[in-house]
């Protein structure tokens, strides 16, 4: 093995996922009752295949347990029967192990290996009682010895009609859509080439009509002078100009202008339509079939139900619903963990069902759907509902809160409860629950992909929790705010209204500003004011403002300069510039060019937090305030960067988006420095700069210049201005600047 790779393992991991998830599903089948001897052969080679790709990479445990897994397939066939369900239990345990000592001795890929159960307890490399640093036996899953206590019956798949095994339901791209991209990436390929001859025939066009406009001025200036001189030298200018008219071949201009406006009105025709298609390829080569991991989801609900002695039936319908790669990836870890705390939580034992009428094995049903731009997934068992006393002893809450088990519009705050982090109703820890780790972590899964989930419920019915995410995270619909001149996004799902607000609806409650939403209040803060960039309407009478629903459920109204409406999107990263400012979760390219930044809804919602309490606490603080900065750039993006380095090195920032709100801001508060950009509308930098040091108030500010431009006549003004330091954009080290800034104002 080439040691000296850069991942020598790199292909081993493709490889082993692929034949454990094989393993995986064949040893589920054969607990089902699935067995018949094409399917042992199956395993048999997988297994082996398994056993020499471990040891051609020296991971020599996994390659013994692939051969003891071997082994066991062998003598299956040799005997002609099924495997007993202790059989079945040992090899499932030997799965486990592999996947265990894949993760922790060479890593995880980029695809993370799927089928491993979390609830197994942890063991070197086997299941069943095999001790540390043993490898379980072939023979120790198959004695056919009756053992003295029946095992534990694992859980009934309800089967349902899937769609056949096809080629293009693996991990890999489709053929026929590979082939289709290709098509389209040399169509494109082909538009592009043509661009280079309409930039030459625009080159012509563009000299033709430089020079019949020269001729043409030079007409214009001799009929002017016409007009003043009336000798025989301007009679012969005249004839001159005449012959330049005559020169002139109006008709060639026009054919050839038309003709290479044609062309290029044609291609961007063409350019619109093809970019489309070709981005809707690329999205269909990303998606996968939730059937690759339907195995996960019957074994994490067989372990599971296995650890609390349930009874459990699952019923799983939509598996050939295809969604993006990553969309899936991300929500297999809660989807287990919700299918877990059904059984842990909400199906009862099975005398307790008896009891109560219901059948002895609990149903728990998981649904996925995928409509146009969403994915849905549905976690439903028929047990016992929400434990309210249980959640409202965890929380901490009033045992005398009314909620009415009716659903998620009528469980109140208890519901909202089981998400947040330590949240436990079990007395006792086991490998299934108890242990602390609530419904947090399913919902800021879920959260990270700007989706939604919601609970319902009925005491003694059933427990429904609803999951509901964009199936492409790279095409996003989201409501497109304004504020000052900046547009600012948001995702559709934690809109919860968009209006212009009446003066009736703004009332004081608790002594702040809130909006009347369906007559109740909600706090109402100036987007502008929490991102630090000047609005135009937050005092306004009529108010535009937009609901969001923040962390934990909480909604916000924030006043926004314009509601530009609903947009769908393409999201990008925000860059590592930005990086830090955490509000800021990715930006988009609006129709006019201009960047728009997607907020992050639960960074708002503790930003406008904080303000509030900043604004509490004004007087207190003023008494220990760090320097104070003002960032004057007309730059969204530069301003929040600076406003990030300033505030994590502990100082106080001021934003302004040119000179003239710079002077407003410094007229109601003095500054210990101003960071100035060079060219901003109105009034600029150097302007700015020469009316602070003209006025008696602000003359003893220093003053850094931070600008895109690098030439020598700019700086030589800018030091000229009074700047102390100047600082050019594109060259910005945050250790240097922030240096420049303790030099000048000292440490905060």
């Amino acid at each position: 093995m080439d040691h000296q790779s850069p991942d020598p393992f790199k292909y081993f991991r493709i490889e082993a996922r692929e034949l454990i998830d094989k393993l995986s599903r064949g040893c589920l089948a054969l607990e089902r009752g699935d067995y018949d001897a094409a399917l042992i052969n199956e395993l048999n080679r997988a297994a082996h295949s398994l056993k020499g790709a471990a040891r051609l990479v020296e991971l020599y445990p996994a390659g013994d347990i692939a051969h003891a897994m071997e082994d066991a397939f062998a003598q299956l066939q040799a005997h002609g029967t099924a495997p007993t369900p202790d059989e079945v239990t040992g090899l499932l345990g030997q799965i486990d192990a592999l996947h265990r000592i894949i993760g922790e001795t060479i890593g995880t890929p980029d695809t993370p290996l799927q089928g491993a159960s979390p609830t197994e307890p942890p063991s070197e490399y086997g299941g069943g009682t095999a001790g540390p640093g043993t490898v379980v036996a072939a023979t120790a899953c198959l004695d056919t010895t009756p053992s003295v206590e029946a095992a534990p019956q694992a859980p009934k798949r309800k089967r349902r009609a899937q769609a056949s095994s096809r080629g293009d339901e693996l991990t890999r791209v489709a053929t026929v859509t590979l082939d289709a991209i290709g098509r389209c990436a040399g169509e494109v390929l082909e538009l592009a080439n043509r661009t280079i001859t309409w930039r030459e025939k625009l080159g012509t066009t563009r000299r033709v009509i430089g020079s019949a406009a020269a001729l043409l001025d030079e007409t214009r200036l001799i009929a002017q002078r016409n007009s003043e001189q009336r000798t025989s030298g301007s009679t012969r200018r005249i004839r001159s100009a005449n012959g330049n008219r005559r020169r002139i071949d109006t008709d060639k201009l026009r054919a050839c202008a038309d003709g290479t406006l044609r062309e290029i009105e044609a291609g961007f025709e063409t350019i619109g339509p093809l970019a489309r298609r070709l981005h809707a390829l690329t999205l269909e080569a990303k998606l996968i079939a939730v059937s690759e991991f339907s195995h996960q989801f019957d074994k994490t609900v067989r372990d599971a139900a296995l650890e609390m002695n349930r009874e459990v039936e699952l019923e799983m319908t939509g598996e050939e619903v295809r969604v993006d790669r990553f969309v899936l990836h991300t929500l297999i870890e809660p989807i287990c963990h919700l299918l877990r705390n059904a059984v842990a939580h909400g199906i009862e034992m099975p005398a307790q069902r008896k009891a109560e009428g219901k059948p002895p094995s609990g149903l728990l049903h998981l649904r996925f759907a995928k409509t146009a731009d969403s994915f849905r997934v549905v976690v439903e068992d028929d047990g016992a509902g929400l434990n309210v006393d249980g959640i409202r002893e965890a929380a901490g809450i009033d045992a005398g809160l009314a909620v009415t088990p009716n659903g998620a519009a009528d469980t109140g705050d208890v519901s909202e409860f089981i998400f947040q982090p330590g949240i436990t109703t079990e007395q006792s820890a086991s490998h299934v629950a108890g242990r602390g780790v609530g419904l947090d972590v399913v919902r800021d899964a879920v959260q990270r992909l700007h989706g939604t989930v919601k609970v319902e419920w009925e005491a003694n019915s059933f427990s429904r929790f609803t999951i509901n995410v964009r199936s492409h995270l790279d095409v996003m619909d989201v409501f497109v705010v304004r504020v000052g001149t900046q547009d600012l996004l948001v995702p559709m799902a934690r809109l919860i209204r968009a209006c212009v607000a009446s003066p009736e609806a703004v009332v004081n409650h608790g002594g702040a500003d809130a909006f009347l939403l369906d007559n109740s209040p909600v706090r109402l803060v100036p987007l502008g004011s929490v991102l630090g960039i000047n609005g135009s309407s937050a005092d306004s009478e009529k108010k535009q403002i937009a609901v969001l629903k923040t962390s934990g459920g909480v909604a916000l109204a924030f006043v926004v300069d314009a509601l530009q409406g609903r947009r769908e999107v393409v999201i990008k990263g925000v860059g590592s510039q930005i990086e830090s400012c955490e509000v800021l979760s990715g930006a988009a390219i609006m129709s006019d060019g201009r960047p728009g930044f997607l907020l992050d809804a639960d960074v708002l919602g503790s930003l406008a937090k904080d303000s509030r309490v900043l604004t509490e606490r004004k007087a207190e603080m003023k008494q220990v305030e760090p320097p104070s900065v003002l960032v004057v750039d007309d730059s969204l993006t530069t301003r929040m960067l600076e406003k990030a380095l300033l505030e994590s090195a502990g100082y106080r920032v001021v934003l302004a988006h040119d000179g003239a709100q710079a002077l407003g801001k410094l007229a109601e508060a003095k500054c210990d420095l101003a960071i100035i950009d060079f060219e901003m509308p109105g009034m600029n930098g150097l302007e700015l700069a020469d009316r602070m040091r003209h006025s008696h108030r602000l003359a003893d500010i220093p003053m850094i210049m931070l600008t895109s431009y690098d030439d020598d006549e700019t700086k030589r003004r800018g030091l000229a201005a009074g700047m102390q330091a100047y600082i050019v954009k594109e060259q910005l080290d945050q250790t240097a600047f922030l240096s420049t800034v303790r030099g000048l104002v000292g440490k905060a």
